[in-house]
C-alpha cells in the first residue's frame, strides 16, 4: 500500500503544477498606447462572401446530404397495411 502521506504529497504537487502564474496588472491609459497600432486586424476578417466557389460548393453538399437522408428515412418507413 502506499503511504498516505507520499500521496498527499504528490497531490499537492500535480495540484501546483497546475496553477497559472500570475501576473501584474498593467495599468494603462490612452497615453500609453502606440499611436501607430490602433488598428491590428483587418476590418473586414469576418465577413464571409457567400458567394464564392467554397460556399456554393458547401451549400450544394448540404443540400445532396439532406435529400439523402430524407430518402434513408422514407426507404426506412413501414409501407402502410391495406385490408
Amino acid at each position: 500500500m502506499a503511504n498516505p502521506q507520499q500521496d498527499a504529497i504528490k497531490r499537492q504537487e500535480q495540484i501546483e503544477e497546475d496553477e497559472f502564474e500570475e501576473f501584474e496588472v498593467e495599468d494603462w491609459d490612452s497615453r500609453d498606447e502606440d499611436p501607430q497600432n490602433q488598428q491590428l486586424w483587418e476590418q473586414d476578417w469576418d465577413d464571409d462572401n457567400i458567394d464564392d466557389d467554397f460556399s456554393q460548393r458547401l451549400k450544394a453538399e448540404l443540400e445532396r446530404q439532406m435529400q439523402q437522408k430524407k430518402q434513408e428515412q422514407q426507404q426506412q418507413q413501414p409501407a402502410p397495411e391495406t385490408k
